[in-house]
């Protein structure tokens, strides 16, 4: 039997809410989408589950009716979805890095302009590959129509939720690729890592994230009574500014790593420093917006969601996370951007500050 993981995007936190998601799909369980996806068989699902359980499927957007059968009314990814996903959709993607390879010293002579103490790479990994292609060009893609970033449901709330097969192939998807931007974000300052989803990442974002789901463990258990999101972004502020903050503060961002020996040690991306991103981002839409959109538009590519009818532009959405995850992996190949460093059980991922 298919199992899955779940993703998603946009505010399900609060599981009070009687058709939220999250509860939604706890109830249900992978045996109602594995049935979903061998049968589609409304008797079967409403003889095994009951009406108020499709329904409520229904309501939160995971499945719909199409005549007499039950399909995915949302984005889903299965396990005969991987060698298409890494054989034409890679190749496509390594296509498009080439074409940004080709402009590699001017966006270094860009980047050059930052005077943080990082390398060119270092900082064009941040700004490529986090702030543009995990930023504005999906604002990019999202105004000229061709992904969609939410849906509001009939609950009031506002997300998508991708789902995908629980296998080897479709991990190094969902979880694997450079194409996961947590950001703690305040009024003057972010806390910000990019990396890829492989394992329990040691952020700022996922610790309140958690202490919000009121389920903080094991190396997050101690930050179960974090700060104010304000109090330590202001210090992480001071800190970058000044070169000082509260010893409390300190000890908090030395120990999530973004300070050590009483300084800041990751990259800061100051006011000034939001000319260059403009560039970058400039630079990069010229060379990749009209592919990435023909690409994502028109590509018939053979896949579940496809086949269920799920609307186009909310499968490019996860679509565009794998193929701007793929190129980022082949700009690390490349040489264009650093690599990211490789924490165990954390996955790959670098920090930086960004000072707004």
């Amino acid at each position: 039997m298919a199992r899955f993981d779940v993703f998603y995007y946009g505010d399900v936190v609060c599981t009070a809410h009687p058709i939220n998601p999250r509860r939604v799909l706890q109830e249900a369980g992978d045996e109602f989408l594995a049935l979903v996806a061998e049968t589609g068989d409304e008797d079967v699902l409403t003889r095994i589950y009951g009406d108020s359980l499709v329904q409520r499927m229904i309501d939160i957007g995971v499945i719909r009716r199409c005549g007499d059968d039950i399909v995915f009314d949302t984005p889903v990814i299965m396990e005969d979805d991987a060698e298409t996903l890494t054989g034409l959709f890679r190749g496509e993607a390594e296509r498009l890095a080439s074409m940004l390879a080709h402009h590699r010293e001017e966006l270094y002579a860009l980047v050059r302009t930052i005077r943080n103490g990082f390398t060119e790479a270092v900082n064009l990994y941040h700004i490529l590959c986090g702030m543009v292609l995990d930023g504005r060009m999906f604002d990019d893609l999202c105004a000229n129509g061709t992904v969609a970033v939410s849906r509001l449901h009939p609950s009031g709330m506002d997300y998508l939720i991708i789902l995908y097969e629980r296998c080897e192939a479709l991990d190094r998807l969902s979880r694997g690729l450079l194409c996961s931007w947590n950001r703690l974000i305040g009024a003057n300052c972010v806390l910000q890592s990019f990396g890829d989803a492989d394992g329990d990442r040691h952020d700022f974002y996922r610790a309140y994230r958690l202490q919000a789901l009121t389920r903080a463990e094991g190396q997050f258990a101690q930050c179960a009574l974090l700060p104010p999101k304000e109090e330590l972004l202001d210090a992480a502020r001071s800190l970058a500014l000044t070169g000082s903050c509260a010893p409390p503060m300190l000890r908090l961002l030395q120990k999530f790593g973004y300070a050590g020996d009483g300084r800041i040690i990751v990259p800061v991306f100051r006011q000034e420093d939001e000319s260059v991103v403009k560039a970058v981002h400039a630079l990069v839409r010229e060379t990749l917006l009209q592919p990435m959109t023909t690409l994502l538009q028109h590509c018939e590519l053979d896949l579940t969601a496809v086949r269920h009818g799920v609307n186009k532009a909310e499968i490019a959405n996860e679509l565009y996370h794998i193929l701007f995850g793929q190129i980022n992996e082949a700009l690390v190949s490349l040489g264009v951007v650093a690599e990211p460093a490789s924490h165990p059980s954390e996955g790959r991922y670098l920090k930086s500050i960004q000072l707004c």
